[in-house]
């Protein structure tokens, strides 16, 4: 045989066997492959729905803690409109809010509640929608005016719900002005409420 022929056949062999190669190559791989992006689909797919499902989890976390706010809600309106007078709290507050601002309170006189509503509510709706019980209580206090001033941002500001109705204020005695001339005696009358 000529050297060419040898070639050749050695060429064609080598080439049917690339080409048997890849035959059983893709005889045996090509389900595979349809299997692997099959099973890349399904993966996808339950992506997907794990993102749906953390979504759907988040927006129920959210939705607990919006509830366990309410339930911090309700307790700061149960402070700001309590269901009792609890005068004792108010004188309380009232005393700490004074020494806190540098005043002296001298006298307290408290007016029984007044009722703002006239018919007695027999069911929880009927007394969500009563209108609060007012409480009048007036205050003598004696200290600077800065310090009164203090004190009416701290009532302002204090979680039981206060109005103040009437402030009056005078200066000191001739004997007691001397010692400190920026000293006033004021006398404030304030309304505090709460629901019955």
């Amino acid at each position: 045989m000529k050297e060419t022929i040898k070639r050749n056949i050695s060429l064609a062999l080598i080439i049917l066997f690339f080409i048997s190669a890849f035959i059983v190559f893709f005889n045996y791989t090509w389900p595979s492959l349809f299997k692997v992006l099959d099973v890349n689909n399904e993966l996808n797919a339950v992506k997907k729905e794990y993102a749906k499902q953390s979504q759907s989890l988040e927006m129920a976390k959210q939705i607990i803690n919006q509830y366990k706010n309410l339930a911090n809600v309700s307790q700061m309106i149960s402070l700001t409109l309590p269901k009792s007078e609890e005068i004792y709290n108010v004188i309380t507050q009232l005393n700490k809010i004074s020494q806190n601002s540098g005043l002296l309170l001298q006298n307290i006189s408290i007016q029984p509640s007044s009722q703002t509503s006239s018919t007695t509510s027999t069911n929880k709706i009927e007394s969500l929608m009563s209108k609060p019980q007012i409480v009048t209580i007036t205050l003598n206090l004696v200290g600077s005016y800065e310090a009164f001033k203090t004190w009416l941002e701290a009532i302002e500001t204090n979680i039981r719900l206060m109005d103040i109705t009437n402030i009056n204020f005078s200066g000191m005695l001739n004997q007691e002005k001397s010692t400190n001339p920026d000293i006033f005696n004021y006398s404030v009358t304030l309304n505090f409420y709460y629901q019955p």
